[in-house]
């Protein structure tokens, strides 16, 4: 699937959409991990940002959950299979959710962070018990956005539209 915004389209949070050219199409993202994120969440674009400021080789692209590519990734995902709330990780045909999201992300990052993959040994509903405890409490915890943030000046092109 091809999306293509022009010039006077409106992104879903309702902002000007960028000219085409400037972000990465959905077409273009095979052989990229895709992040998906709930771009109003303060947790979530802090993770973003975590990400964009450690992974140096550029290999993660991100799209918002808000957003026309967000919504075609998540309908690629299996229907059987639970979605996190948070973050999904889209790679390889496959979507990654919960707590294996987080792990396989920090599994991508170059680097010591690819050690807190041995995480992987807790057993998976420990560990996703508490990635939904983060995740029904996010917006209390960590607040949220009135804007839906879906690009960051400086990384546009690892932004999928």
């Amino acid at each position: 699937m091809r999306l293509v915004f022009h010039n006077t389209a409106k992104d879903s949070c309702g902002r000007q959409a960028r000219p085409l050219g400037c972000h990465p199409r959905l077409s273009d993202m095979d052989g990229y991990p895709v992040i998906l994120y709930d771009g109003v969440c303060n947790l979530c674009n802090s993770t973003v940002d975590f990400v964009l400021r450690h992974d140096t080789t550029g290999r993660f692209r991100f799209a918002a959950f808000q957003s026309g590519a967000g919504q075609s990734l998540i309908r690629r995902c299996p229907t059987e299979q639970p979605l996190g709330r948070a973050i999904i990780l889209v790679q390889a045909g496959e979507c990654h959710t919960r707590s294996d999201a987080i792990l396989g992300i920090l599994r991508l990052l170059p680097g010591a962070w690819t050690l807190l993959g041995g995480l992987r040994l807790v057993p998976g509903p420990i560990r996703d018990w508490i990635y939904n405890l983060v995740s029904r409490n996010r917006y209390r915890w960590f607040g949220r956005r009135n804007i839906c943030r879906m690009s960051l000046d400086g990384f546009e092109d690892r932004f999928v539209e």
